[in-house]
């Protein structure tokens, strides 16, 4: 009976410690919202736009060491961007103590654009679409009025786009259907299918895009956009071969 007692306890004790292992390795190979807000500062007397793009230095190789835990962030993707509510959402993935992580963070509070901004972009907005119009109209393929209302300007498209500044142009292109799909720019549904790299330099650090899709499943746009900034990569060292005058002369 005592030995029977003695084994249920050493059954409950294992029981207990392997639960305690588990709590201690969960606690250690996840990351909470809170750790990962900590990562990103933000200014807030700044509008959406500029924020996002304060991103781009944001380094993809540096170790971040929070609550006695490594954290890596690998991507950045915003979506819900809301320039006239000064808030956006960014998908964060990477890695905690090497264990992969996916969370989605929301931010609000900054800049919004005072009146007298938003009726001079409104303007210059509108007399772009007139120009469109004008040219539409002339080649016969004038469209519904309604339609000028799904358009996306080059400020909101490229706020998609986040790269690593810290890295080459050769790394950066190598993941770029990470941004195809379909994002949230300004009440607006913007669907990107494609993404074409027209130029790109790796002595230089810079690259142009150009980006098709649609918005509000309406209208279809087509984008170039040019970026700048980035690592420049090392030219490869000439290798001297030996002749084979030489390499005969190895052997006498």
């Amino acid at each position: 009976m005592k030995i029977s007692k003695q084994i249920s306890y050493f059954c409950v004790l294992t029981v207990i410690l392997i639960a305690c292992h588990r709590n201690i390795e969960d606690e250690f190979t996840t990351v909470t919202p809170d750790e990962l807000y900590s990562l990103f500062s933000f200014d807030t007397q700044k509008d959406v736009y500029e924020n996002l793009q304060l991103l781009n230095s944001f380094s993809t190789e540096k170790q971040y060491h929070v609550n006695r835990k490594t954290i890596v962030v690998s991507n950045c993707i915003p979506d819900n961007i809301d320039a006239s509510q000064g808030r956006f959402s960014l998908t964060v993935t990477g890695t905690v103590n090497y264990t992969p992580f996916q969370e989605i963070l929301n931010f609000k509070g900054f800049k919004i654009e005072t009146p007298d901004e938003r009726n001079k972009n409104e303007d210059e907005k509108n007399e772009s679409d007139d120009k469109r119009n004008e040219s539409e109209n002339e080649s016969g393929n004038s469209e519904d009025a309604q339609t000028a209302s799904h358009t996306i300007t080059k400020e909101e498209l490229k706020s998609i786009f986040i790269f690593d500044t810290n890295q080459t142009v050769t790394v950066v292109l190598a993941d770029l259907e990470q941004f195809n799909g379909e994002k949230h720019i300004n009440g607006k549904s913007i669907f990107i299918d494609k993404i074409i790299v027209q130029q790109q330099d790796t002595q230089s650090g810079t690259f142009t895009l150009l980006v098709t899709g649609n918005v509000n499943g309406q209208k279809d746009f087509e984008e170039t956009l040019d970026f700048a900034g980035f690592a420049l990569e090392k030219k490869e060292e000439p290798v001297n071969k030996p002749t084979d005058y030489n390499m005969t002369s190895i052997y006498y």
